[in-house]
């Protein structure tokens, strides 16, 4: 063995051994996560166990999701829930990281987003957003997979792929980017029932933060931007604006929009710091 190579394996245990530190003492010290204790585990916990995903002994569970959502998140669940909690803040972030450098973010655009408020509410409470959102730079065939498991970030951008295919490369091209999802989607019907119907939102609840239905004008103005320019950033932005539910950490997918305009980004950053800032000090 090279001296080179020497090198980078013990780099390599090095860095291993960093992060499994990591995950112990995150394990000790991070706070619960609620979408991820009382969600997303509970549902791999129940389907490797024989139970149903949307009904559990006759109930409805609070599982929501296309029954695909977990499958990426099952290592994690064998974990213990604290470590595995933990292990989720790091997968959410190295996803981030990704999706945001293949959009072609700055380092001060991305470190923004990181350091956004709806990343960080999404993070502390264990949401899956930054899988919807890797959706982003994914080829159609594959992405729509991601970006439909939360409609309220990625719908618009379905709906652009699906124009733009059909538009520039015919009805067969379509048929093929969007048959793989719809194949799987049968599927699923076929073994849970048609589960979409078991997702009630809560739309009179105070944790609702959607601006429909005065956002819907905005919504159709940057979703004809995208499919008319061909720039699917501008659908980041349209997916919220045209959903009547959506949680405060799921318009991160609208924060990258904004991920290529630096200037941009710090006037969004900073506004909803002061949202919090003055939603904390108004509560006192």
């Amino acid at each position: 063995m090279t001296r080179k190579l020497w090198v980078r394996r013990l780099i390599l245990a090095i860095l291993i051994g960093l992060f499994l530190i990591m995950l112990w003492v995150g394990s000790k010290y991070v706070p619960p996560a609620i979408d991820w204790s009382t969600t997303y585990r509970p549902a791999i916990i129940r389907i490797i166990s024989g139970e149903g995903l949307f009904e559990s002994n006759g109930e409805p569970t609070n599982y929501n999701y296309p029954p695909w959502a977990i499958i990426p998140l099952i290592p994690l669940a064998l974990l213990p829930e604290e470590v595995g909690r933990v292990a989720l803040i790091f997968l959410s972030i190295l996803a981030f990281l990704y999706t945001a450098k293949k959009l072609g973010g700055t380092v001060i655009s991305i470190a923004l987003l990181l350091l956004s408020p709806p990343v960080i509410h999404g993070l502390l409470n264990g949401n899956i957003d930054w899988l919807v959102t890797l959706g982003f730079v994914l080829p159609p065939q594959i992405g729509l997979f991601f970006v439909l498991l939360k409609p309220q970030i990625g719908v618009a951008l379905a709906i652009y792929w699906l124009v733009d295919t059909w538009k520039f490369q015919g009805l067969k091209a379509a048929i093929k980017v969007f048959s793989p999802f719809a194949i799987v989607f049968l599927i699923s019907i076929a073994v849970w029932g048609f589960w979409p119907l078991s997702f009630t939102p809560a739309l009179d609840f105070w944790w609702n933060a959607s601006f429909w239905p005065y956002s819907i004008p905005f919504g159709i103005v940057f979703l004809y931007l995208a499919i008319q320019r061909r720039q699917k950033e501008f659908s980041f932005a349209a997916s919220p604006l045209l959903s009547p539910y959506i949680l405060f950490h799921s318009w991160v997918g609208a924060l990258l929009a904004l991920i290529t305009k630096p200037k941009a980004m710090i006037i969004a950053f900073v506004s909803l710091w002061s949202l919090i800032i003055f939603r904390l000090l108004s509560a006192k």
